[in-house]
Formats: structure tokens, C-alpha cells, sequence
């Protein structure tokens, strides 16, 4: 049983203990608010928009540390900027985050041309000409067109180059996806295969959208055009079987087609 003094004095002394709870509770509910949020930055992680990062992590600040649910950030974040492989949020008490991020790696350097106009004065009047403008940029697993390319040396020789070549409407903005994009894979396996077939290196690869073309120009300036509606392994694999049989590659070529099915056209440089 409870003494005397405690069942007569309950109210007061549950009214003691909610004052105390309720002082410490805000006393740690302000003092371990975040204040203060940083991000990792290094030459890996020149195309992650850190500015973006932080800018909206300016909404946790004065949140409760404990109360934060970083992982729900994580997923946020990389759903967001689709620059992103991975996003890690850590808590480093009392006050304090820092994000550490893992861009998605670069597939293919792409460069391409649109179209825009701008005022000239001719003869004293001024008209609206219309000019091609040449734009480069590096496209990641997500097809998103980024300034910078962080691969080392090494692995930049090997980049898959990519040259669309008609002319767009309107320019892509860094950090938009290219619409068409969805190729670079298949472009990427293709390249390779057809390498490993002619014992050679492809040095510029050419895109024709309204067609659905790809021409692959190796060391020797032969170009072999494929179609992309199409296989581009079981094209090259046709070129493979020719080969078995009659080594077209060493004469001096103009180009090969393989685009035709069941066909091998070629044509001699003159």
C-alpha cells in the first residue's frame, strides 16, 4: 500500500513530475534541434546539384534530431535528382547532418544540335535569323544530360561518343532527360560486339532519329550502319558469319550494311 503522504498528495506531486517531464522534454526538444546540414563534395560528385541538396534540407532545421526520419529523406532524394545512385543521411549529435552522396555513373558522352534564331541588323534592318547551335554533355543510366564528366582518363577513352546527328527543335536543358535515350544501352552493347567481330576499335558513333540508324565508324573510317528498330547483335552477327567465309575488311572499304535482313552490302573506297 502507498503511505499516507503519497495517496494524499498525488495530484500535487503528478502535477510535479508533468513539470519536470514537460522542462526537460523542451529542453531537449530545442536543444538537440539540427542547426547546421552538410554535404560531401569531391570530383565524383561535380554534376550532384549540392545546392538543390541543401536548400531543401533547410526545412529540417530546427526539427527535433532524434524525431528525424533520414531514410525517408534518402528515398526522397534520389527518386528527385536522377543524377543520383544513393543518398545517405547521417546524424552526428547534437545538432547536426551530414548527406553523402553516390552519383549514378556516366554511360556515353552525347552531342547533338539545335535550332534557334537570333536578331541580326542587315542593311539597316533587323531580321530574325535562324542558326544551329553544337551542345555537348554526358548522359548517366537515367538518360539525364549532365555538364561534367567525371570518369577517370582511362575509362574516357573508352566512352561510348555518341553524335545525333539532325538537328533539334529546341535545346536540352542539363539535368532533363534525352527524350530518345533509351538507345545508349543498346548502342553500348552493340559497339562492343561489333568491335570484338572486326578486331577493331569504333571511334565515333553516329545517331539518325528519323531513321532509327546507327552508323559505327571504326579506326579505318569503314562505316557499318545498323538499323535500331532491329536486333543490333543479330545484325552484327550477320557480318560475323560473312567473315568466316570471305574477309571483306581487308580491302580498303567505304561502308558496310547490315541493315538489310539476311544481307551483307558493302561498298569498296575509291
Amino acid at each position: 500500500m502507498l503511505p499516507d503522504f503519497i495517496r494524499q498528495n498525488m495530484l500535487k506531486i503528478g502535477l510535479f513530475l508533468a513539470l519536470i517531464f514537460g522542462i526537460s522534454f523542451g529542453w531537449a526538444y530545442f536543444t538537440f534541434q539540427v542547426n547546421e546540414v552538410s554535404i560531401e563534395r569531391n570530383e565524383k560528385t561535380v554534376n550532384v546539384r549540392s545546392g538543390s541538396l541543401l536548400q531543401i534540407m533547410e526545412y529540417v532545421k530546427t526539427t527535433n534530431i532524434f524525431f528525424l526520419k533520414t531514410d525517408s529523406l534518402e528515398n526522397h532524394f534520389v527518386k528527385t535528382f536522377k543524377e543520383l545512385k544513393s543518398v545517405s543521411i547521417e546524424k552526428i549529435y547534437p545538432d547536426k547532418l551530414h548527406i553523402t552522396v553516390v552519383p549514378l555513373e556516366i554511360v556515353a558522352q552525347w552531342e547533338y544540335i539545335y535550332e534557334t534564331s537570333e536578331k541580326v541588323v542587315v542593311n539597316g534592318t533587323e531580321e530574325i535569323k535562324n542558326i544551329l547551335v553544337k551542345k555537348s554533355g554526358y548522359v548517366n543510366k537515367n538518360n539525364i544530360l549532365l555538364e561534367h564528366n567525371t570518369t577517370s582518363e582511362e575509362k574516357n577513352k573508352n566512352l561510348l561518343k555518341i553524335f545525333d546527328k539532325q538537328p533539334r527543335q529546341t535545346e536540352i536543358l542539363f539535368y532533363e532527360i534525352i527524350p530518345d535515350a533509351h538507345y545508349i544501352s543498346e548502342i553500348g552493347f552493340g559497339k562492343k560486339k561489333l568491335e570484338d567481330v572486326i578486331s577493331r576499335k569504333i571511334v565515333r558513333i553516329d545517331y539518325y532519329r528519323d531513321a532509327q540508324e546507327v552508323y559505327f565508324i571504326d579506326d579505318k573510317g569503314v562505316e557499318y550502319w545498323l538499323y535500331l528498330e532491329e536486333d543490333l547483335l543479330l545484325q552484327i552477327e550477320k557480318l560475323r558469319y560473312m567473315l568466316q567465309e570471305k574477309y571483306i575488311l581487308k580491302w580498303r572499304l567505304d561502308y558496310i550494311d547490315l541493315r538489310i535482313n539476311g544481307k551483307v552490302i558493302y561498298k569498296f573506297d575509291e
